[in-house]
């Protein structure tokens, strides 16, 4: 659980980066609604020095505390999936507006993952949606940036745009689930079943992907029974190729 205190610092985190957007020439000129959605329980957001830290980023770039309002919102995962509606809500808002929708997912991989599923499941106008992924989590490979130094040049418009590539992959039950940095089977993706089983039950605490990699590759027994498994690329404009 996060603290009362805590929750406090990253409520302020999150107005600062909403300041960063409304105190640009960019919120006025592109952008008409504006989401910040925070992982309280992201690895990073739990540990107070960091959230300290990424404060005093803000401080000495002179960023301001922003105004929540209709225009530009807060929103805070509580629980797993979460993400997900909140996700699906805000690609039928950006659906229903005929307005630029700018979206930033502060957590980790998980936290980003969820995010923009829900956005694929909303059948969203996905060219009125811009994304930025701050690693703030315990596991940051598919961030969009390095550092909160480099998040706050990006909210305040520095930057220029690149499309976020998504891997669907359909079980052998017939359910979709979507990647966006990596997406594995086999002994792999084992390995980070039982890693995020750890974390999500606090059972081990450090580096649970190497704990669960050193106890499945004593154990685990590859299962072909499904099939085969089939590869296709898709790019817009072009057909699948295998």
């Amino acid at each position: 659980m996060v603290s009362k205190t805590q929750r406090k610092h990253i409520e302020q985190l999150g107005l600062n980066m909403l300041g960063a957007v409304q105190q640009s020439n960019y919120w006025n000129g592109k952008i008409g609604a504006l989401s910040i959605v925070l992982n309280p329980a992201a690895g990073g957001l739990k540990r107070r020095s960091s959230v300290k830290k990424w404060l005093r980023d803000f401080s000495r770039a002179g960023v301001v505390a922003g105004i929540a309002d209709d225009r530009s919102r807060l929103f805070y995962t509580d629980y797993v999936g979460q993400g997900i509606e909140i996700g699906r809500s805000l690609g039928r808002k950006a659906c229903a507006d005929d307005a630029s929708h700018l979206i930033v997912s502060c957590g980790g991989d998980g936290s980003h993952q969820e995010l923009l599923t829900g956005l694929l499941q909303s059948d969203s106008a996905t060219g009125r949606i811009q994304i930025l992924r701050i690693p703030m989590g315990s596991g940051n490979d598919a961030a969009d940036v390095a550092s909160i130094q480099d998040a706050i040049c990006i909210l305040r418009g520095g930057a220029q745009h690149s499309s976020v590539a998504a891997v669907e992959t359909t079980l052998a039950g017939g359910e979709r689930i979507y990647a966006f940095n990596i997406a594995s089977f086999g002994l792999d993706a084992c390995v980070v079943a039982l890693s995020n089983r750890f974390k999500r039950f606090r059972l081990m605490p450090g580096d649970s992907y190497k704990l669960a990699a050193n106890i499945l590759s004593l154990f685990y027994r590859p299962d072909f029974s499904h099939g085969p498994i089939v590869l296709e690329y898709t790019q817009a404009g072009e057909d699948n190729m295998p």
